[in-house]
């Protein structure tokens, strides 16, 4: 939307360049919208265009590499990133600012530039001031039982918000996944990454298979990889137990459970997976944590805890680390305990994560935001899970500065695919989350009302215990779960 050259001929002018943007994207008011990113910018446009490479790639890949061979091993991955995504900045005449965006954010994500944040705002604030009547959702249905739960999920979801009245959604299928990887050789292929780019949100089924594995033994996940694309931070794993539905617990409390799992999804101990320094002998891998990455996270999660206490809840957000052994986690601690001073109104506490996963299992309702290291999350959240019921009862989402992916915690189940024996319910909590979401976004009653008419109808589908899982030793799939779902949502509907 932008000829570059043009635009930033001789001096570079910024201002210029942005009103040209606005113009072609007809916003009313662009130095308003984009006027505090404006020192950013220039410092992007510095790094990426100049006289002689209008698109700076020469420039930026040579710096990069310089680093690289000087033995950084972020650099190094960074270069990696840089060359894979970097030809969209060759091609970009005609496609417009994102693809600059995005190829940067990769570079930024591996520690190679500064500034990245107020140019993913940038593009938010952008996407903000689009028409929001139909939102645009990728879904990647995957393997196994992915598409069976996938699919129930989507025509819910087009049912309730054609009802509702307020903004409609559009769903695109998108490839992926360990099946699309046996085909083609591709588990995530860049033009899926490129439409779920463009997209409001996105609704992932399941994805992998433990028999289909890369070269070097590792199993696909692109789920994993979407989460390092578009800078998933946090994942949240909401548990909260069903009532009608049998739980693991005998104590009565553990029967209604309210606590939320934020987990950090972009670094720690998973950061350098397939960067191990491995010998005969020995293998290492890394845990990584950073500042920048904790402060949002912890943003996130006080803020969580603030709207939760808004709607009755405790206000409490728990650091869990293992500070007491090693020295990353107590940079960890540091950091949590300094950003809560910005939140006198939340109470804070801290466990261990050997201490968390005891007081889980013994007394998960003293808990209400509970905020960890990446690998800590995900092996806690599925305790979490299982205090459920099961992974087929427990929703997920990972959110970023700009994207979000909302997905079941369960896997693919390729034992039962086909057999109509699949639990669609944590795919519909996804969903609902997903509505929340997009209704926070763009300020939506008539979505955050469909979200609760979603969860709502899932209750009271498993209040009067009649409805039980096969997963659970009941008798019911997918077909049963789904009608007694969707009638509860018609009726809720019914009764507007």
């Amino acid at each position: 939307v932008i000829d570059m050259d043009a635009a930033l001929a001789g001096e570079h002018d910024v201002a210029t360049a942005l009103a040209q943007y606005g113009a072609e994207e007809r916003l009313a008011a662009p130095h308003a919208v984009y006027g505090r990113a404006v020192d950013e910018i220039e410092a992007l446009v510095e790094c990426l265009v100049d006289r002689r490479d209008p698109f700076g790639f020469t420039r930026v890949e040579q710096g990069v590499g310089a680093q690289a061979e000087a033995g950084h091993g972020q650099a190094r991955a960074a270069k990696g990133d840089f060359l894979q995504h970097g030809g969209f900045l060759r091609g970009m005449h005609g496609k417009g600012f994102k693809p600059v965006l995005t190829a940067y954010d990769r570079c930024r994500r591996r520690g190679s530039f500064s500034g990245a944040y107020m140019f993913r705002q940038f593009r938010n604030d952008k996407a903000m001031t689009q028409d929001n009547s139909k939102l645009k959702i990728a879904v990647f249905a995957g393997d196994g039982i992915g598409p069976e739960v996938t699919a129930p999920c989507v025509e819910i979801l087009s049912e309730l918000t054609e009802k509702l009245g307020g903004p409609t959604l559009e769903f695109e299928a998108l490839a992926a996944g360990a099946d699309h990887y046996v085909k083609t050789g591709d588990a995530l292929p860049q033009a899926s990454l490129d439409r779920a780019a463009e997209a409001d949100a996105i609704l992932l089924g399941a994805m992998g298979d433990p028999d289909v594995r890369y070269p070097d033994g590792t199993e696909i996940v692109p789920q994993i990889d979407l989460r390092d694309y578009f800078e998933l931070y946090a994942g949240v794993r909401p548990v909260t137990t069903q009532p009608g539905m049998p739980v693991p617990l005998a104590d009565p409390r553990g029967q209604s459970l309210d606590f939320v799992i934020v987990r950090e999804s972009t670094e720690g101990l998973f950061a350098h997976r397939g960067e191990a320094e491995e010998t005969d002998d020995s293998s290492t891998d890394r845990l990584t944590i950073t500042r920048a990455a904790c402060e949002r996270l912890f943003d996130f999660s006080f803020e969580l805890a603030r709207t939760r206490q808004a709607r009755g809840g405790p206000g409490i957000v728990t650091c869990v680390d293992k500070a007491n052994v090693l020295q990353s986690f107590g940079f960890f601690r540091r950091l949590f305990d300094a950003h809560a001073a910005r939140y006198p109104d939340i109470e804070t506490r801290h466990i261990y994560a050997d201490a968390a996963a005891l007081a889980l299992v013994k007394q998960p309702w003293v808990f209400d935001v509970m905020v960890m290291e990446n690998l800590l999350g995900d092996i806690l959240s599925d305790l979490g899970a299982g205090l459920m019921g099961g992974l087929g009862m427990a929703p997920s989402a990972d959110i970023g500065p700009g994207h979000a992916v909302f997905q079941p915690c369960h896997g693919t189940a390729p034992d039962i695919a086909g057999s109509g024996k699949a639990n669609p319910t944590a795919m519909f909590l996804s969903g609902a989350m997903m509505l929340d979401w997009l209704g926070e976004r763009i300020d939506s009653p008539q979505l955050r009302e469909g979200a609760e008419i979603f969860r709502t109808a899932v209750d009271t589908a498993f209040r009067d215990g009649a409805l039980k899982p096969t997963e659970l030793g009941g008798r019911d799939g997918l077909a049963e779960i789904t009608d007694r779902v969707r009638s509860e949502m018609q009726a809720a509907l019914a009764r507007r």
